[in-house]
């Protein structure tokens, strides 16, 4: 299995048919989409069920109560095969082509992580100055990076953001990550303990 896609989902119903739209196109077929719904209160998981049917590539797991997305990523990465993984929110969608380019990228260069490029749109009731700001911190590092303290790299220098969901990822590592990840709801900031235990744990890791 080439690549795991996990997809955290928690009533999206109202924009989740654009993120399975972008999934079924994906050009790439050997991979698996994990989406976990956390326990939705609307159509959301009969959503991810019909979709399931209609693309064998979808594997569908649910909570039993609502755990906060990080929570739902560690048990969706914990039954993951890929040899490289990535993340992908249930109110995103990726280009047809995305994950078979960004999985032949990490096949040539042999990388930990690889950080790629996004469009940004933001909602009515985002300001200029929000959106923009956004846009900065998601902006991937556009150089070869490979340093013993990749940790200050990120969270000092500030070279490049802490999201899980623009890289894709050497699959060993995420799955030795999340091992660690507390069994504890997160309701904020998720994303940044995670990435911090890539750092703590694999201090030798490169990122293009």
């Amino acid at each position: 299995m080439l690549i795991s896609l996990i997809v955290p989902v928690y009533n999206v119903s109202n924009v989740l048919k654009k993120t399975l739209d972008s999934i079924h196109k994906q050009s790439l077929q050997d991979m698996e989409v994990l989406c976990i719904d956390d326990c939705s209160t609307d159509c959301s998981l009969e959503m991810l069920k019909d979709a399931a049917v209609q693309d064998s590539r979808i594997r569908v797991l649910y909570q039993e109560k609502n755990m906060g997305v990080g929570l739902a990523r560690k048990r969706a990465v914990s039954e993951s095969k890929g040899k490289y993984i990535m993340f992908l929110d249930g109110d995103d969608s990726l280009k047809h082509d995305a994950c078979e380019k960004l999985a032949a990228l990490m096949e040539q260069t042999h990388v930990d992580i690889l950080h790629f490029g996004t469009t940004i749109k933001s909602m009515n009731n985002i300001s200029a100055e929000e959106a923009k700001k956004f846009r900065n911190f998601s902006k991937p590092y556009r150089e070869f990076l490979e340093r013993d303290d990749l940790y200050n790299a990120c969270f000092q220098e500030h070279l490049f953001g802490f999201s899980l969901w623009n890289k894709i990822y050497q699959g060993d590592i995420v799955r030795k990550a999340f091992d660690n990840f507390p069994d504890v709801r997160m309701d904020i900031a998720e994303d940044l303990l995670t990435f911090f235990y890539d750092y703590v744990l694999f201090n030798d890791l490169w990122i293009l």
